[in-house]
């Protein structure tokens, strides 16, 4: 398991984030995504689903 408590991120004297914790589970896959985050996906040829 991976867990953080009390997370604080300031940028000068601006705080952006104050307080907050999450943990999880070994084997799920997590993130958190705000505003200017980019995701990208990649495909690694694992199983597809195929409709009809």
């Amino acid at each position: 398991m991976l867990a953080v408590a009390d997370l604080r991120v300031a940028y000068g004297s601006r705080v952006a984030v104050d307080g907050i914790g999450s943990s999880v589970e070994r084997g799920v896959v997590f993130g958190r995504l705000g505003p200017g985050t980019r995701v990208s996906c990649s495909d690694h040829g694992g199983p597809r689903h195929r409709p009809g």
